[in-house]
């Protein structure tokens, strides 16, 4: 089969877990082209999307030209005259202008699609890429679905139901996001819907064995975009009120810089809590092998923008960390009593005093609560595992 998988920006290095997936298929055979309706522009490419990155399809940064659609439109309408009638019948219910320039720039891509053969499109996320990938599909008669994720159904599910309508079928990444979208839209056949969990290359994320030179002092790590549904500031704020030697490194760049900035200056943790900004996978795994507990303290913001199931969260347990987080969202769906603490959101005090039962604990307490948790995500959250459910609804 060739697949595209059509997403709203590529390579994102917040987004391991697209790269991951895609990855994964190719390994698997599955041939995947990348198509994408920006480019992130970062200056940290992780080193695996190198390659992808230059060999990805992506759409003119205006938008495709009158000329361009208008070709496309009649190459369509001789080729697909009903569903292209359809089609436009669907954009008038709507009436949404918004979708009309979707619509307009999503024609050229289906002639491009269809051009290439390709056999099925995915989209990662439920929010504009979708809404392209819907149109192609319901012009060009490509099927077409998409993962789920946080934000793009619950701050902006735009079209969600129509999306979910026009799918062949729709993935998520949790038991809490399925019922949510249940009630979303109850109407939506229930057996559409599939649990895909992002998973873990359990390869790369493998425990160290090395001595931490930590001198007595709690060596804490955490990894994020440093926006507000990740809850840091409530770390910074439980740090504060530790009455014993600890280090915070917050991986990550965000909004929140600056905030989090002074709280570190307010409660006065210029030598305790450090903002290292964005790293890469490997990076990343370093930090982790270097630490001895890994924080994250998501919440859910006033309009509804959280995480679901954090994929760091996963990867820190393959390394063998233990976890304190709140028992917010899908957390505790991965994070089990023997792996580590849940607190609740925004409770700088209660996340204050399970970092310092986490401290009290005995070396061999810690090994095992760390050796438990790479367990439960060796069995949950194998990346071959659940990226082969995704090949089989693939080829259904």
């Amino acid at each position: 089969m060739h697949i595209v998988y059509l997403l709203d920006v590529f390579p994102k290095i917040s987004e391991t877990f697209v790269l991951n997936e895609i990855l994964e298929l190719k390994k698997a055979g599955v041939r995947i082209s990348p198509v994408a309706l920006n480019h992130s522009n970062e200056e940290l490419i992780h080193d695996e999307a190198q390659a992808l990155a230059h060999a990805a399809f992506y759409l003119p940064a205006n938008g495709f030209n009158k000329k361009k659609i208008f070709q496309s439109a009649g190459k369509l309408i001789r080729r697909h005259p009903v569903r292209f009638l359809r089609t436009v019948i669907f954009l008038l219910k709507i009436g949404q202008a918004r979708s009309n320039w979707a619509f307009r720039q999503s024609l050229p891509l289906a002639v491009e699609l269809e051009h290439n053969k390709i056999d099925h499109i995915h989209c990662h996320f439920a929010a504009q890429a979708a809404e392209y990938g819907m149109y192609v599909s319901m012009i060009s008669g490509i099927p077409y679905s998409f993962t789920a994720h946080a934000y793009d159904i619950y701050v902006q599910p735009y079209l969600l139901r129509e999306k979910m309508d026009n799918a062949r079928f729709v993935v998520t990444v949790c038991d809490y996001n399925i019922e949510y979208l249940k009630r979303y839209h109850p109407h939506f056949s229930a057996n559409k819907i599939h649990k895909i969990v992002c998973g873990v290359n359990v390869r790369d994320f493998q425990p160290v064995d090395i001595i931490k030179a930590n001198n007595g002092i709690l060596q804490i790590v955490t990894v994020g975009r440093l926006v507000e549904k990740k809850g840091l500031r409530y770390l910074i704020e439980a740090i504060s009120n530790l009455d014993f030697p600890v280090e915070c490194n917050i991986i990550g760049e965000g909004s929140e810089r600056k905030l989090l900035q002074s709280l570190i200056q307010k409660y006065g943790l210029e030598e305790k809590v450090f903002l290292l900004g964005s790293k890469n996978k490997q990076q990343i795994q370093r930090e982790l092998s270097l630490s001895e507990l890994f924080v994250l303290p998501c919440i859910v913001t006033e309009n509804g923008d959280r995480d679901a199931m954090p994929v760091v969260l996963k990867e820190a347990m393959a390394m063998q960390l233990p976890i304190i987080a709140t028992s917010e969202v899908a957390i505790p769906e991965i994070v089990k009593p023997e792996a580590g603490y849940l607190v609740e959101p925004k409770n700088a005090s209660q996340l204050a005093e399970a970092i310092e039962k986490f401290y009290s604990l005995s070396e061999e307490q810690k090994i095992k609560m760390g050796r438990q948790g790479r367990e439960l995500i060796v069995e949950f959250s194998n990346i071959e595992k659940e990226t082969e459910k995704l090949r089989r609804l693939f080829l259904a």
